[in-house]
């Protein structure tokens, strides 16, 4: 049992993890910048300008 406790914690360690990483990615890219590199054509500045 203890292991499976072991196990619950690690996998919500690293979820919180790759979250934190994604809402500091999109929180660090300007939206001046997005829309600048969305007007030159960047299909993934697009969407998120």
């Amino acid at each position: 049992m203890d292991w499976i406790m072991l196990a619950v914690v690690i996998a919500c360690l690293f979820g919180s993890a790759f979250f934190s990483a994604s809402e500091t990615a999109l929180t660090g890219a300007s939206r001046a910048n997005m829309l600048r590199l969305g007007k030159q054509g960047n299909r993934d500045a697009a969407v998120v300008g």
